[in-house]
């Protein structure tokens, strides 16, 4: 009954032709089902690849499948934002994107993000700002959280910090603001399910998947 992102993770020997191939069968998979399912892409491993992204753009109108766009690391961002910016010019479908805490440059992101009527995923972040490598990434959400309430379309909280999750959707939520918590498949839920209920938002699961995913699922079974 959970809403999903699903999100394939490139190996090194991937071309963009097979993440696409990925993202399309991602696509085809989430449209056999019911409910707000996205389907989570990495431009860099499209390499911004304008037909490729025609074609999945044309698949998630067809199967009524969002796309959203992750954010990688910060030399990324700007090349993002330019693909995004052209896909709202192109479509009116639904387009995501994500936000780290702890880039500075996020406030701005946010402004353009509330512009092209996107979708919002705020992290922590798992890339350090060259410009701020001694950051707090949880307050670096907050003040991204603060810059959207009653701004943003919708706004997915995606974190597994209970307190960060409470305070983040709260603020979203006295500012009339659609929200949603967003938690990566396989980490512990259950408290963070609590808070959602507690708070009446909605909960989805992010279900990564390729080899490339592995050693992050192992970093997390052996730090937890």
């Amino acid at each position: 009954g959970y809403w999903v992102t699903q999100g394939y993770w490139d190996g090194a020997g991937d071309t963009s032709q097979i993440v696409q191939e990925k993202c399309a069968a991602s696509i085809e998979n989430l449209g056999r089902f019911r409910g707000s399912n996205y389907v989570s892409v990495k431009l860099p491993a499209l390499d911004y690849d304008e037909n490729l992204l025609g074609t999945l753009l044309d698949q998630s109108d067809r199967q009524g499948v969002p796309l959203h766009f992750d954010s990688l690391a910060p030399e990324h961002a700007t090349s993002i934002f330019s693909c995004m910016r052209h896909m709202a010019s192109i479509s009116t479908r639904e387009i995501g994107c994500t936000l780290p805490g702890r880039w500075l440059r996020s406030i701005k992101d946010a402004d353009m993000a509330v512009e092209l009527g996107a979708t919002v995923r705020v992290v922590k972040g798992q890339w350090d700002d060259p410009e701020a490598p001694h950051g707090d990434p949880r307050a670096g959400c907050l003040q991204v959280i603060d810059r959207l309430a009653g701004r943003a379309r919708c706004v997915r909280v995606a974190s597994h910090d209970v307190s960060l999750a409470r305070e983040a959707l709260t603020r979203l939520r006295n500012a009339g603001t659609c929200c949603e918590l967003e938690l990566l498949y396989g980490l512990p839920a259950a408290p963070l399910v609590s808070v959602a209920e507690d708070l009446q938002v909605p909960v989805r699961f992010y279900v990564a998947y390729g080899t490339a995913y592995l050693p992050y699922a192992l970093f997390n079974l052996r730090t937890n």
